[in-house]
C-alpha cells in the first residue's frame, strides 16, 4: 500500500513539473519580449499573407495574392510586384525606433493618427500613419494591436504613398518570361532544351543562348509609359507556357515613337518602340550561328567519321588527359596540346546563312555536359560548307576552312613524347656515324642526356623519305635494354628521327641541334 502511494505522489511530482515546463517554453523571455517591442509587426509571417487593404486620403485599393502573383481587386489587373514586395519588407523587417504609451486622443490627434495620411490593413492588424515626428526621417504609427503609438522610419509611408493606379504593374507579361519553359512572339516559337533553348517554330534550329536571354531580358525590363483599361484583338501574340499574356499591336494614338500592347489582364499599355524591338526580333537572328556553342574546356568526347573510307576517330577526355580510343591501332595518350590546337578553330567556326543541306561526307560530334552535338558535312563547294546540326531543319553556310580542321588524322593527336625518363637515369650512350661506333665522354653526355630525356616530336610524318646520319644508344639506369634513337639532316626547320614502337617523326632545330653536335674527343698532345 506505501508503495502504491509513493509512486502516486511521484507521478503526480512529474505532471506538475512538466505543466510547469510546459508553460515556461511558452512564456516569452525578457528578450524575446524586447525583440517584439522593437517589431513593427512581430510574428509577421509573409506567407501567411494573402491579402492587403491600402487607404490613402478617399482612395482605396485592395491588393490579392494568387498564386505567386499579387492583383488589384478591382477592377482587376496585375499589381506591381516590387511595390508590394517593398510593403512587405516593411512588415516583416520594419523596426520601431521608439513608442510614445498613454497617448491620450488630443495627443493623438496632434501627431496626425485621428485623420491618417495612409492606412494599411494586413495579418489581422491595421496601421495608421500620421504625420511626420520633427527629425523628418521618422513619422507616427498607430497599431491595432499595441497600446502605444510607435514612431517608426519615414520609409513605411513611402512605400504606400502611391494612387490607386500606382499600384498597378507596368510590365509587359503577366508571367516572368524567365520562369517559362516555352515562349512565343508571333510567328516565333521557343521551347528550353536543357541549359539551352530550341526554335520550334518557323523552322527547328538550336537557338542561341546569349540572345535568347536579351530577349527575355528586354521583355522583364519593358515599362509602359501609360496604362489604360481596354482590349484589342490581332497583333502579334506573346505566350509563356502557352498562356496567353499580351498582344503586340501598333503605333500609340499621338506618340508615333510608341507602341500599343494589349496586355491579358485588360489594360491597353504603351511602350517605348526601342523597348520592344528586342521582343519583335525574328527567328533568324535568335538562331545559334556557331556551329558547336561550347567552351574549349567543356568538351570531353570528339568523334569523326569519314563517310568516304568509313574510318572512324574517336577522343575521349578524363581526369584531365586525352586519350585517342579509335581506330584501335591508334588507341593510346593523345596529346592535349594538339587536340585543344584542333578544337580552337573548330570551336570558332560561324555560319554566314543558311541553305539546304548537301550530300554528308564527314560527320562531327562533339561531347560536352552529357549531351551530343552532331554535324553533318557535305564537301566544300564555293567556298563554303553546307553543314546540318542534328534536329535542325536546314544547314548552316560556313566559310570552307582547312581540310586538315574536318578530316583530322589520328597521328595529329598522338602523344608527342618520345622518350620521357630522368636526365640521371641515362647510364651508358654510344654515338654510331657513318658506321663506325665511338664510345660519348662525360662532356657528350652532358650535352644529350636532357635532351634524349624529354625528347617530344613537334610532328609525326611516316611517309617522308629518311636516311639516318647519326644513330644514339642507350640505355637507362636499372634497364638492361638499349634503345636506338635515329637522326636524319636538319635545316631551319628542324629533322626527322625515328625510333622502334613509333612513326617516324619530326623534331624541333634546336632539339635537332643538340642531338647532331660533333662528337670529337679532346686528346692530350703527346711528346714533341
Amino acid at each position: 500500500m506505501r508503495r502504491l502511494r509513493t509512486l502516486f505522489v511521484l507521478a503526480a511530482l512529474a505532471a506538475i513539473l512538466g505543466a510547469l515546463t510546459f508553460f515556461d517554453h511558452r512564456r516569452l523571455s525578457t528578450d524575446e519580449r524586447h525583440q517584439a517591442r522593437g517589431r513593427l509587426f512581430p510574428g509577421f509571417d509573409r506567407a501567411r499573407i494573402d491579402s492587403l487593404r491600402l487607404t490613402r486620403g478617399k482612395s482605396a485599393v485592395e491588393l490579392v495574392r494568387k498564386g505567386d502573383a499579387w492583383w488589384i481587386a478591382a477592377p482587376s489587373s496585375l499589381a506591381e510586384p516590387t511595390a508590394v514586395d517593398a510593403v512587405l519588407g516593411e512588415l516583416d523587417f520594419g523596426q520601431v525606433e521608439r513608442r510614445i504609451s498613454n497617448a491620450d486622443p488630443a495627443l493623438r490627434e496632434k501627431l496626425g493618427l485621428r485623420s491618417p495620411r495612409a492606412t494599411l490593413e494586413a495579418g489581422g492588424r491595421t496601421f495608421q500613419i500620421g504625420g511626420d515626428a520633427p527629425d523628418g526621417s521618422t513619422v507616427y504609427v498607430a497599431s491595432s494591436k499595441d497600446p502605444d503609438v510607435l514612431v517608426v522610419e519615414r520609409r513605411f509611408f513611402d512605400v504606400l504613398d502611391k494612387s490607386a493606379e500606382g499600384w498597378r504593374s507596368l510590365r509587359l507579361t503577366l508571367t516572368e518570361p524567365d520562369q517559362g519553359h516555352a515562349l512565343a512572339v508571333g510567328e516565333v516559337a521557343l521551347e528550353r532544351q536543357g541549359a539551352g533553348w530550341a526554335l520550334e517554330k518557323p523552322i527547328a534550329a538550336r537557338a542561341s543562348t546569349t540572345r535568347v536571354d536579351a530577349l527575355l531580358a528586354a521583355i522583364d525590363r519593358a515599362r509602359a509609359h501609360s496604362a489604360r483599361p481596354g482590349t484589342f484583338s490581332g497583333g502579334e501574340p506573346i505566350l509563356i507556357d502557352g498562356v496567353l499574356q499580351a498582344r503586340l499591336g501598333g503605333p500609340c494614338a499621338g506618340h508615333s515613337d510608341q507602341l500599343e500592347v494589349a496586355r491579358s489582364d485588360g489594360l491597353i499599355l504603351c511602350f517605348a518602340s526601342a523597348d520592344l524591338a528586342p521582343v519583335r526580333a525574328g527567328a533568324s537572328s535568335l538562331r545559334e550561328r556557331r556551329l558547336f556553342p561550347l567552351s574549349l574546356d567543356e568538351v570531353d568526347g570528339v568523334d569523326v567519321a569519314d563517310e568516304s573510307t568509313h574510318r572512324t576517330l574517336e577522343l575521349r577526355r578524363a581526369d584531365a588527359a586525352w586519350r585517342i580510343v579509335a581506330p584501335l591501332e591508334s588507341a593510346g595518350p593523345a596529346d592535349d596540346g594538339a587536340v585543344r590546337d584542333w578544337l580552337s578553330p573548330l570551336l570558332a567556326l560561324t555560319a554566314s546563312g543558311h541553305g539546304p543541306p548537301g550530300k554528308t561526307a564527314i560527320t562531327l560530334r562533339l561531347r560536352a555536359r552529357g549531351e551530343n552535338i552532331t554535324v553533318e558535312l557535305a564537301p566544300p563547294e564555293g567556298g563554303q560548307v553546307r553543314a546540318l546540326r542534328q534536329g535542325e531543319g536546314d544547314a548552316l553556310l560556313i566559310p570552307a576552312p582547312p581540310a586538315a580542321l574536318l578530316a583530322p588524322s589520328p597521328l595529329q593527336f598522338r602523344d608527342r613524347r618520345i622518350f620521357n625518363f630522368r636526365a640521371d637515369d641515362l647510364s651508358s650512350l654510344t654515338i654510331k656515324e657513318r658506321g663506325a661506333p665511338s664510345p660519348a665522354d662525360g662532356a657528350a653526355l652532358d650535352r644529350f642526356r636532357d635532351s634524349l630525356s624529354e625528347l617530344r616530336a613537334d610532328r609525326f610524318d611516316p611517309d617522308a623519305s629518311f636516311t639516318a646520319i647519326r644513330t644514339l644508344r642507350f640505355t637507362e639506369a636499372g634497364s638492361a635494354t638499349a634503345r636506338e634513337l635515329s637522326v636524319g639532316a636538319a635545316d631551319a626547320d628542324g629533322c626527322l628521327a625515328e625510333t622502334a614502337g613509333a612513326p617516324r617523326f619530326h623534331l624541333p632545330a634546336a632539339t635537332c641541334r643538340a642531338l647532331l653536335s660533333p662528337m670529337v674527343r679532346k686528346v692530350a698532345p703527346g711528346p714533341p
